[in-house]
């Protein structure tokens, strides 16, 4: 192989550890973004589920009061 060949080849394998470089760290934000994506989606449907539990709750509560009302009338 040619000098010439060998300095092409160098040169492009530099090429590639330069984009390679430049991926990795994009890659690695998209991907902790997905993570944190994923966590919060998990999370936010279990502090909903709770609320409406809650407020399921109190509307029963507040159904037996007023039937408990009607019936001591």
């Amino acid at each position: 192989m040619s000098a010439e060949a060998q300095d092409e080849d160098k040169l492009m394998a530099a090429k590639a550890a330069s984009r390679r470089a430049r991926f990795e760290p994009v890659a690695l934000v998209l991907l902790s973004l997905a993570s944190v994506g994923t966590a919060w989606c998990s999370f936010e449907p279990a502090v909903w589920r709770g609320l409406s539990q809650r407020l399921t709750n109190m509307s029963a509560a507040s159904s037996r009061r007023a039937v408990t009302g009607e019936l001591q009338s």
